[in-house]
């Protein structure tokens, strides 16, 4: 099993002692992680066939892949399953290995939690040109040359201080299409069956994926917020996502806040909208045109996690305010409740203790086998969206699709062009 950690594509190591896989690996699996180029170092892009042709950071995970595929039976690892997963920008890196032409053959499964590289049809979420532009402004800023038809604003910005490039990071950095890594998207590759068409997927998110998020990104909702504060978040939204309708988010997103359009239920409104655009929707709609377009051999599962424990509060998840957070399954995920009360004693419940377990095994079980268990029917089936509710008080719940009325209906032809 091969971690890639999340973080924005900005941040993030394996030297992360909430995630290092010692409980993973209890359960009969070998597990790896390594760490990936971050930020501008990781995906500054100089043009095709130059030596920054983008996505370096995607090209680390590639290297990292094929070192195990070489190397894993040493350890006791079966090189022919080897399933990646990751969370986040973790789980979006993942989307964009299924469909790089670099990936064939190097790994078998991938669990994607809560994150896909799926944006608006019209056009990519920056463009090589755009990118091109960007690393122009880094060299004059650094006191380089702007030619990037030479090797002069290369070899002159691998000069200077990795830290002088902290200053230009964004709260997310996306993989960048048009390249040599990235030819085309993801809808032209569902679209072009140009993917890797021989997976075992598991996908899922969590129940309010935009809260953290978005707190991240707009430090007016730390305050209360307006109307027009809500409509300035959209048009700022817009500038990474593109396509934004605003009239129609509001129809959407505000239909069922009242007409005095209090702070509280305006937060929580942009909260779903967030969350919905940037994880929830990409995550099931890749998940669910992977399992469409894939050979019926092929399984693939959803889930939504609608459970936390009281230590996502003290990482600064309030479920209360933020409900069940992005990122709130990686205690589970990792064995957190079966040695963290160490150093924050009673955080966790024997409930917390037993889901961590399932949770492990679930993982575990679809990286061996490709199916989590028996109970948990892939995503179609008998002509149903089924998705699996991820909660320790009712295990073989399948939820109605959660997913219906934002992503199947209102997101939908964002994405896709529908015939």
């Amino acid at each position: 099993m091969f971690w890639l950690y999340g973080g924005g594509l900005n941040g993030g190591t394996i030297f992360n002692t909430m995630s290092n896989g010692s409980y993973l690996a209890a359960h009969d699996v070998v597990y790896v992680s390594a760490n990936y180029r971050l930020g501008k170092l990781g995906f500054l892009y100089g043009g095709n066939g130059s030596t920054a042709p983008g996505n370096v950071g995607l090209y680390d995970q590639v290297m990292a892949l094929k070192w195990i595929r070489e190397n894993i039976h040493s350890f006791g690892g079966d090189r022919d399953q080897i399933t990646v997963f990751g969370e986040s920008a973790g789980s979006r890196s993942i989307s964009a290995l299924i469909v790089s032409p670099e990936t064939k053959g190097l790994f078998r499964r991938v669990i994607m939690e809560s994150g896909a590289n799926l944006h608006y049809k019209g056009r990519q979420q920056h463009t090589t040109d755009e990118a091109l532009v960007e690393s122009q402004t880094i060299a004059k800023a650094l006191n380089c040359s702007e030619d990037y038809e030479s090797n002069e604003m290369l070899d002159c910005l691998r000069k200077r201080d990795p830290k002088d490039f902290s200053k230009f990071q964004q709260q997310f950095t996306f993989p960048l299409e048009g390249t040599d890594f990235l030819p085309i998207s993801i809808q032209q590759a569902f679209q072009e069956a140009k993917y890797n068409k021989d997976l075992d997927i598991m996908a899922g998110v969590n129940r309010n994926e935009g809260s953290a998020l978005a707190l991240g990104g707009f430090p007016q909702l730390h305050h209360n917020i307006t109307d027009k504060d809500f409509d300035d978040m959209v048009i700022k939204t817009n500038t990474s996502y593109h396509g934004l309708e605003l009239q129609q988010v509001r129809q959407f997103y505000l239909k069922e806040v009242n007409k005095n359009h209090s702070s509280d239920e305006l937060r929580q409104a942009f909260y779903a909208f967030f969350g919905d655009i940037h994880v929830k929707c990409p995550t099931y709609l890749t998940a669910k045109n992977y399992a469409a377009k894939s050979s019926s051999k092929n399984g693939v599962y959803m889930y939504e996690l609608t459970y936390e424990s009281k230590f996502a509060k003290i990482m600064g998840c309030d479920e209360k305010t933020m409900g069940i957070c992005h990122g709130s399954e990686l205690e589970f995920v990792f064995g957190l409740p079966l040695w963290v009360d160490k150093i924050y004693p009673k955080t966790h419940t024997q409930l917390d203790v037993d889901f961590s377990l399932y949770v492990m095994k679930l993982w575990t079980d679809f990286a061996k086998y490709g199916k989590p268990d028996a109970q948990w029917p892939q995503i179609f089936d008998k002509s149903l969206i089924n998705i699996k509710d991820l909660n320790p008080t009712n295990t073989s719940r399948v939820l109605d699709n959660p997913f219906a009325g934002d992503c199947d209906d209102f997101w939908i032809t964002y994405y896709f062009n529908l015939c």
